[in-house]
């Protein structure tokens, strides 16, 4: 994740540069997956749209996974990572506190629906208690004043429950952030 610091403009500047370094050899690799009988075509066809930004393709792709292969909680964790981009996005170009607020409540919710699927993922609860510890941050650069507790409540849980306690949520494991 990029660092808070800087101007807006500075920020969407080093976002590109990595994007520009990273981005194509990952979208590459994808497409020379699609040959492959291993994996879904739909999930692949949708981490693709995910890396081109594309998110209502990426979204598409996962709802036809969700309904074809309801095991597969990958799907709502494909899911996440578009809210999840989203809400950088609205953050980080548009300077859009609310609409950042608003779509990690997105990944929180699809993140504690993969949750009742693949329940033996820590990464799952991991990446939860990161959204809900971000989305108590976006709540307090929106308006300090009227916090609501249900995110400071929902923070603790996620980071105490499932063996993921609050010195792993640090940064360094996790499929989200």
């Amino acid at each position: 994740m990029l660092k808070n610091t800087g101007s807006p403009e500075s920020r969407v500047e080093a976002r590109k540069r990595l994007e520009i370094e990273y981005k194509e050899l990952a979208l590459e690799y994808l497409r020379r997956s699609r040959s492959s009988p291993v994996v879904f075509p739909d999930y692949l066809e949708g981490l693709i749209a995910l890396y081109e930004g594309r998110f209502d393709d990426a979204l598409n792709a996962a709802a036809r996974i969700g309904k074809e292969k309801p095991w597969f909680y990958e799907a709502e964790v494909l899911k996440a990572a578009v809210y999840y981009q989203k809400s950088l996005k609205s953050a980080l170009v548009e300077n859009d506190l609310r609409g950042e607020l608003e779509n990690f409540e997105s990944v929180s919710e699809v993140l504690q629906r993969a949750l009742e699927v693949g329940r033996s993922d820590p990464d799952l609860q991991l990446s939860l208690c990161r959204i809900d510890v971000y989305s108590l941050r976006a709540q307090m650069r929106l308006d300090w004043r009227n916090l609501d507790d249900r995110l400071f409540d929902g923070a603790l849980e996620g980071c105490a429950g499932h063996g993921a306690h609050s010195s792993r949520c640090d940064g360094s494991r996790g499929s989200l952030a």
